[in-house]
């Protein structure tokens, strides 16, 4: 049987849990986090602030680096890395129930997410090489979605507002 975390955990994971207080005693925060790595030399760290919020970060091809971090409530945020490797991934969510996907198939992506405020959406899918995506969301019940199918695309959305909805398709 297969540890939890995969392969190994990296030190950079490691040093999540060491960084994270737990919480007083009687007093459940509900946060979730986990990290899978099947592929070699992978980096992934999630830090997580306040309370229900959940993350996972899969990386199956070798080389990848994930960050994930959420501070306030009812986040979350998954990340998978796959194909040929050298993935590069950053979500970032201050506020409460933000919600980010960030998928990663090829060679050498790079995608990011960061999120303040409250009720955001945002999906970033790649299929391909050195693609990079961003995505920056101000505001509240904003939604983006970013599709890279390709080599060498560039996408960067910015949403300063609310409800505000971007669909990016290249």
């Amino acid at each position: 049987m297969e540890p939890r975390f995969g392969k190994h955990l990296s030190a950079a994971a490691a040093m999540v849990f060491l960084l994270c207080p737990a919480p007083a005693p009687g007093f459940d925060t509900g946060n979730r986090a986990e990290i899978s790595q099947t592929g070699d030399m992978n980096d992934a760290a999630i830090r997580q602030t306040g309370n229900w919020n959940s993350a996972l970060t899969v990386q199956v091809s070798p080389g990848n680096a994930s960050v994930l971090s959420q501070a306030g409530e009812r986040n979350s945020a998954i990340v998978r890395q796959e194909g040929a490797g050298g993935q590069r991934s950053a979500v970032t969510q201050q506020g409460n129930d933000n919600h980010a996907d960030q998928f990663q198939t090829g060679l050498g992506n790079q995608a990011s997410v960061v999120q303040s405020g409250n009720g955001n959406m945002a999906f970033q899918v790649q299929n391909g090489d050195r693609n990079a995506a961003a995505a920056q969301q101000t505001g509240n019940s904003n939604m983006i979605s970013q599709t890279q199918t390709g080599s060498g695309l560039a996408s960067t959305i910015v949403q300063n507002g609310n409800g505000i909805t971007t669909i990016v398709i290249q």
